[in-house]
């Protein structure tokens, strides 16, 4: 599980930009993620035309609803320069009232592991914090 931001600007890779639109958002992982000895960035480009304005998640329902969203993922080693990796399709929308937790600290692919260690473990007890205080744990 990989969760992402809106980044961009010079320092890209770690600095949140808010977006006013879906429309050539960007998003970041915040962290780092390390892979078989490398250290990694992902980022994903939104690919599909959101022809509306604004951010709302009706529009995006719509969307998914209608034809889809695809994102291009992108890969960057260490501070190299971002390259396609895959295309990622989004074509259902989970229903309303279905709690989702999201935890990267928890629930990451094999031998994939979020860097540097110490924002790990801050972030671990965050996430832990979050799912006792809504009761999902």
């Amino acid at each position: 599980m990989l969760l992402a931001s809106t980044t961009g600007g010079a320092l890209g890779r770690i600095l949140l930009r808010p977006v006013t639109s879906w429309s050539g958002a960007t998003f970041s992982t915040l962290m780092p993620l390390g892979f078989r000895g490398g250290v990694w960035w992902l980022r994903a480009r939104l690919a599909t035309l959101i022809e509306v304005p604004g951010l709302s998640l009706d529009t995006i329902a719509d969307q998914i609803g209608r034809s889809g969203i695809d994102f291009d993922i992108e890969q960057a080693a260490g501070t190299g320069d971002f390259r396609p990796l895959a295309r990622l399709s989004l074509r259902e929308v989970v229903p309303p009232g279905r709690d989702l937790a999201f935890d990267p600290t928890l629930h990451s692919p094999p031998g994939v592991k979020l860097l540097p260690g110490w924002l790990t473990d801050f972030r671990r007890a965050a996430y832990r914090r979050s799912r006792q205080g809504r009761g999902a744990e």
